[in-house]
């Protein structure tokens, strides 16, 4: 999946170049324009179909139109503004809400092919933090060649959410979607607590596109090398010089680092590659797999596994909280 990001400087008036804070810089913003493809892959060989998963970010001032009505207006099952499509018409106007329907007609771009998308699927669901649970929303051609809407995931986008995405099509068929997304930096943004309400606990990351995070382990633990953030002077497994590559403490990320912990406590974070290009952001081929990052606390001292993937632009994060025992951390990223 090919990914094109252009950041344009709507008011930059930061002294002294970078701003390298725990903070963003509340004196800048940034708009931002994305292109991503969310494509129906198969394996180039066996042509089976990949798991299909995507995961995604708006950024905090959304750039989506009102490109839907939920309700509808009681004859199409076609919630998106517009389609012209005799065997699949859109709605006249939208709702001036801007939810799930409005993600998919936006993003959905597959379905405008010539002859329609037999067996297209499209589906983005988010995580209920409070309440421990997935709600989803997704669009789908009938038989009949209409387009019906399902799910209950109906509610007014939510900027501190990152969004899953999963799109289907009819075997052996490859379906691109190929989707642009718009939208600018709040620099009043206060950032999010991540809280342990229930379990199993996960938060959905919104990362920002301008982040200076580059790695997982700055998710976990703070911005490398920078003020009081984490450094790597010694071998987490010794605890001596030389360095190993991994923070030898984790102050100011997500893992709270305050409670004591057990030897089953652990915080994960993942990503998915779906993309057909035999490699990935974990530096091996890692096509149709989950790549995760854990770190943990036990009698020795801070533990990882996994490999401390590339972060990317657009992208969200899945974080998987234990069960209990993780004090409240504040999720807020430096940026440039």
């Amino acid at each position: 999946m090919s990914r094109k990001l252009t950041l344009v400087a709507l008011a930059m008036a930061v002294a002294g170049g970078v701003y390298l804070s725990g903070a963003p810089a509340h004196a800048s913003n940034m708009g931002f324009k994305l292109e991503r493809n969310f494509r129906v892959e198969r394996d180039a060989v066996s042509g089976a179909a990949f798991q299909n998963l995507y995961w995604l970010s708006f950024p905090l001032f959304n750039g989506l139109g009102d490109t839907a009505h939920t309700v509808g207006d009681g004859v199409h099952t076609n919630k998106c503004v517009g389609d012209s499509d005799p065997a699949f018409p859109g709605q006249p106007v939208g709702d001036g809400i801007i939810n799930a329907d409005d993600a998919i007609c936006d993003l959905w771009s597959g379905r405008l092919r010539v002859g329609g998308c037999p067996q297209c699927i499209f589906t983005i669901s988010h995580f209920v933090n409070d309440q421990c649970f997935e709600s989803a929303r997704s669009a789908s051609f009938t038989f009949t060649g209409n387009i019906a809407f399902g799910g209950t995931f109906i509610q007014p986008l939510n900027r501190e959410e990152g969004y899953k995405i999963i799109v289907g099509a009819q075997a052996p068929n490859t379906v691109n979607n190929n989707a642009v997304v718009v939208g600018s930096h709040d620099p009043s943004y206060a950032g999010q607590t991540i809280h342990v309400f229930c379990s199993p606990q996960q938060y959905w990351l919104n990362l920002p596109y301008h982040t200076m995070y580059q790695h997982a382990d700055e998710v976990l633990c703070g911005l490398f090398g920078t003020g009081n953030d984490w450094v790597d002077d010694n071998n987490n497994t010794t605890g001596a010089p030389p360095s190993d590559g991994k923070p030898d403490t984790c102050p100011n990320g997500v893992y709270d680092n305050v409670t004591v912990h057990n030897s089953s406590y652990a915080l994960t974070l993942q990503t998915f590659d779906n993309v057909l290009d035999g490699t990935g952001p974990g530096g091996t081929n890692s096509d149709n797999t989950f790549l995760n990052r854990t770190i943990s606390f036990n009698f020795t001292g801070i533990q990882y596994t996994g490999v401390s993937f590339n972060l990317i632009p657009g992208d969200a994060y899945q974080l998987l909280l234990p069960r209990a025992g993780h004090a409240d951390t504040l999720w807020l990223t430096p940026h440039f």
